[in-house]
């Protein structure tokens, strides 16, 4: 048994190889690991299938599964739980795959995530379970120090935090001295 030699991930996998094997050894090891991702992206990546298409076809009609193609990119048919204040609508199914349960359906076509209140996100993210209009604390103006209004994200805006900087400059303009002629 080693005990003071660290020992590489391929004499763990492969402890009992033969002499005439070991030189296939790394061959053999990125073979297992291509397949081993070749698995767990084929596995991972679910498409919808036929009938779960069909079937929400069917609950929602031809314009919502063109509005959910166009903007989700997927179909979903579920329970209308609230509409926010800026008319947002959000959704739950407990038949979907575990994590897609809620989902949302934004107003504006040009959305954003920030356009989300925050106890609607906390919703939507699985931190709490009862969505704000059942649940007091969630909901958006109940503490003092909260904004009165949502305030959307304006990263990239004329409207975006940009700080004064109160340093002095490390580098000064060069100004050219032209010599007189």
């Amino acid at each position: 048994m080693q005990t003071n030699q660290t020992l590489s991930p391929q004499t763990t996998l492969f402890p009992k190889l033969p002499s005439r094997h070991r030189r296939h050894r790394s061959t053999l090891l990125q073979s297992l690991q291509f397949e081993l991702i070749r698995r767990k992206s084929r596995h991972s990546v679910k498409m919808s299938t036929l009938t779960r298409t069909f079937r929400n076809l069917w609950r929602i009609g031809f314009k919502e599964y063109g509005h959910q193609m166009q903007y989700i990119g997927d179909t979903k048919a579920g329970t209308l739980i609230a509409t926010d204040r800026f008319g947002n609508k959000y959704y739950e199914n407990m038949e979907e795959l575990p994590l897609r349960t809620r989902w949302v359906d934004y107003k504006e076509k040009e959305f954003d995530a920030a356009q989300i209140e925050p106890g609607w996100h906390a919703w939507l993210a699985y931190m709490v379970d009862a969505p704000p209009t059942a649940d007091k604390l969630l909901r958006t103006g109940v503490r003092p120090w909260e904004l009165p209004e949502h305030r959307s994200n304006l990263t990239m805006s004329r409207g975006a935090y940009k700080p004064y900087s109160t340093v002095r400059s490390k580098y000064s303009a060069w100004q050219p001295v032209a010599a007189p002629r």
